[in-house]
This record gives structure tokens, C-alpha cells and sequence, in this order.
């Protein structure tokens, strides 16, 4: 989705800047002599970071292997130009800020009741960097739009992080055992927090930039910059592990000028073009006022009455056009959800049948399992409903967790000797389960 956005926000900038230099074409603004600007940048900053490693350094972790993933923040800083013709120079301080996660995805094979069952380990990696950023650019100017080469660094003042693992399985509630190998009743471990070991304090970057400027007043002091860059960090981010960064920011410079531009410049060549057009329209306009006194009530009724009928061909061409993109919508809706369901049903098959070859054994008896609860009256309640709804393969079975030694009440179908078969049974009732507030599941009852 970032990806996305980054396009569009091209193509939107280069289009609304190709066009105003085409539309400034007669009143170029050239940069003659020496003057200088000063201001603000606020850019949002979207870093990719690539990396190769499984824990940070003194950290016990779990996880097999981190990889990519993008960061997000912000930009905010002083800058100053000094120009002398088309060639300028500047100078920018502030503070850099990124935030991001790294999440990877284990699966094992676990004891459920004695039966083997697959886990799914998530390993969770956040982050938060906060620098001084600091860069000298070079700029050349073509008018209004202008190429930045920059060369600076980053001296972080502040990191922190906060890694977990959770376990997660299709099969039941699955939780950690202690160190001692008991049942520790949490399905999150190894939560560990505080600042980045071993982060190197001192980066540094390259960055090319485009930027367009806009005047925010007549004498055109004030300037609003747009600018889009992208940036490329040397090195890792912590000593002796694989774990680099490239960033792109985009955004906008409030800039002041103390540019003295000369009489003859885009304002005054304006008034003067917009006044040539306000004559040539009002002569247009007399002409064309003397034509309609000469022509006759006949001629006039004529053209009433075929606005008139092409208001109404109109009026019904839209109906017809809103009725079919109705439709068109209502039929797109059902085609994604038909596929949605399509895949998710493909999933389970595949899943079922990774259960089977990792158990080596194929369950004969499958359930759909509304709701599991320790209180009879709300299993009663919702057997209930169910069976109102048209629902009659549906009973309360009782099952005692042997760990909590706590007494359950399933509401479950009987037996389907096909999964595939269950999944279809299932969501016949999809909105009917949304209305009662339960997700059904659909379990191998052995």
C-alpha cells in the first residue's frame, strides 16, 4: 500500500510540475545575482530496511532469521540557501525520527491432548530510531524546478525496542511451558524492551532530490518548496550485523527569500496578457450579442426546444449509466467475495492435509465448533438460536480441560467425514454468526 501512495504522489507531482512550466514559459523567473533563503522542511520519511539476522546483540531471542521490512516517520528541520545564479548551496539541521517492525512467521509441530498439531511462532521485532540530522546540499535551478545533491549524517540521541513471541494454532488454545515444563497458561514470551545494543551513533547518507518552488505572495518573498528525494545510509545500523537502510521523503519547505526581482517580472506580464484576452472577449461578446438581436422568435423557440430534449436525453442516458455501474458494482462485490471464499477454502485443504502428513494419521470424524464456554446457560442459549435459525445438526457435548480441571460446554454439529464438506456447512451461515457474536471453527474431533 506505501508503494502505492509513493506513486501516485509522483505522478501527481511531476504532472502539476510539468505544467506550471509549460503555463510559465513567456515569464521565466532567472535567477541573475546573489541572494539567499531560509526556512523549515517537514518531510515524511519512508526507510526500507534489508537485513539478515536472528536477535539483537545480548538479546535472547527465538527467532530463526529477521528479514526486510519499512519503517515510517518524519523530517523536521532548519535549512538555508545561498544562491548566485542558477547554482546554490544549503544547509539543513533538525530531527529525524523512524519507526518500524520486524515480524517472522515459525511453524512447529506441537502436542495438543496428545495429538500432533501445527504451531504458528510469531517472533515480533518493533523499533524507534530519533537522530540529529544534519547535510550539505549542492542545488541547480531550471527556473522554478531545481536537482538537489546532498551528503550529510544521522547522530541518534535515542533508540528503543520491544521484541515477543507468540504461539497461535488452528488445533485449540495452545499456551508456553515453563522452565520447569509446565503449563504457563501465556501464549507470549520472551517480552523484552529498552534501547538498541550496539547502534552505531553516527551515520552517514547521500540524498538526490527534485524540488519545485510556488510563491505564496506578490513580491515573492515567501516560498513553498515541494520536494520528493530519496536517500541511501553507509553501513549497518548495529556493529557486525546485516541490517542496512535506504529512506525516500517527500514533502514540503516554507521558505523565505530576499530576492529582488526587477519591474518586468510574472505579475506585471500577467495583467498585461490578462487585459489583451479582456478585450478580445469583450469585442467577441458585442458580436455575438448583435447576431442574437437579428435572429428571429422562430430561431429562438427552435433552440429552447432542443435544450430541452437534450436535457431530457441526457437526464435519461445518466439513469442508464447509474443503474449499470449499480450493477456492475453488485456483480464485482460477489466475484471477490465468491474468490475470497474460494482461497480460504484452498487454505484449509492445504492445511488439513499438512496435518495429516505431519500426524500420519487422517481424521475421520470433523466438527464445527460455534462456541466452547464454562457457562452452560449462554451454550444453552446459543444451541438455541441456532437451531431457530434453521440449524438442526447441532448439540451441546461436555469437555474437562485436564490442565485447569474446568468443565466446557461445546456447541457442535456432528460429525462431517469431509473437512471440505464442514468448511461449505459452515459459512452457509456467515452472517447469522456475526449477528450472535461468535466465530465458529472447524476442529477434528478424534
Amino acid at each position: 500500500m506505501a508503494k502505492r501512495i509513493i506513486i501516485l504522489y509522483i505522478l501527481i507531482f511531476s504532472y502539476f510540475n510539468i505544467s506550471l512550466l509549460i503555463a510559465d514559459d513567456n515569464y521565466s523567473d532567472i535567477y541573475t545575482d546573489l541572494y539567499s533563503n531560509y526556512g523549515i522542511i517537514l518531510n515524511y520519511n519512508l526507510m526500507f530496511n534489508s537485513a539478515d539476522f536472528s536477535s539483537l546483540p545480548s538479546v535472547p531471542n527465538c527467532c530463526p532469521k529477521f528479514k526486510n521490512t519499512n519503517a515510517y516517520g518524519f523530517l523536521f528541520a532548519g535549512t538555508y540557501d545561498y544562491i548566485l545564479y542558477n547554482y546554490g548551496i544549503s544547509a539543513s539541521v533538525g530531527l529525524d525520527y523512524s519507526k518500524g517492525n520486524f515480524i517472522s512467521e515459525e511453524k512447529k509441530v506441537i502436542s495438543i491432548n496428545s495429538t500432533p498439531a501445527v504451531a504458528i511462532l510469531n517472533h515480533n521485532l518493533e523499533f524507534s530510531l530519533s537522530s540529529i540530522f544534519s547535510e550539505i546540499g549542492f542545488r541547480y535551478y531550471f527556473n522554478r524546478l531545481s536537482v538537489l545533491f546532498g551528503f550529510g549524517a544521522n547522530y541518534n540521541i535515542s533508540s528503543h525496542y520491544y521484541q515477543s513471541e507468540s504461539i497461535f494454532s488452528t488445533a485449540g488454545n495452545v499456551t508456553f511451558l515453563d522452565s520447569a515444563g509446565n503449563n504457563s497458561g501465556k501464549s507470549v514470551r520472551n517480552e523484552l524492551s529498552g534501547d538498541i545494543p550496539e547502534l552505531n551513533k553516527l551515520r552517514f547518507h547521500s540524498r538526490i532530490g527534485l524540488s519545485y518552488d510556488l510563491y505564496a505572495n506578490k513580491d515573492k518573498s515567501i516560498i513553498i518548496r515541494e520536494e520528493l528525494s530519496a536517500g541511501l545510509y553507509f553501513g549497518n545500523m548495529i556493529n557486525d550485523i546485516h541490517w542496512k537502510s535506504s529512506i525516500i521523503r517527500f514533502g514540503i519547505s516554507i521558505l523565505f527569500s530576499n530576492k529582488d526581482y526587477s519591474e518586468e517580472d510574472y505579475e506585471a506580464s500577467k495583467v498585461t496578457n490578462n487585459k489583451d484576452d479582456y478585450e478580445l472577449i469583450k469585442n467577441e461578446l458585442e458580436l455575438l450579442k448583435q447576431k442574437a438581436r437579428q435572429d428571429s422568435t422562430r430561431q429562438i423557440e427552435i433552440e429552447n426546444n432542443l435544450r430541452k430534449e437534450l436535457a431530457l436525453k441526457e437526464e435519461k442516458i445518466k439513469k442508464i449509466r447509474e443503474q449499470d455501474s449499480l450493477l456492475a458494482l453488485q456483480e464485482n462485490l460477489k466475484n471477490e467475495m465468491e474468490e475470497k471464499l474460494k482461497q480460504e477454502k484452498e487454505n484449509f485443504n492445504k492445511m488439513i492435509e499438512e496435518e495429516n502428513k505431519l500426524t500420519g494419521k487422517k481424521c475421520k470424524c470433523f466438527v464445527i465448533l460455534y462456541i466452547s464456554t464454562d457457562d452452560k446457560t449462554s451454550a444453552e442459549s446459543i444451541l438455541t438460536k441456532l437451531q431457530n435459525s434453521g440449524i438442526d445438526n447441532v448439540k451441546i457435548s461436555i469437555f474437562n480441560e485436564p490442565y485447569l480441571k474446568t468443565k466446557y460446554y461445546r456447541v457442535q454439529s456432528d460429525c462431517f467425514d469431509n473437512h471440505l464438506t464442514a468448511f461449505d456447512e459452515k459459512n452457509k451461515n456467515y452472517n447469522l454468526f456475526g449477528e450472535l457474536g461468535i466465530l465458529p471453527q472447524i476442529i477434528c474431533n478424534r
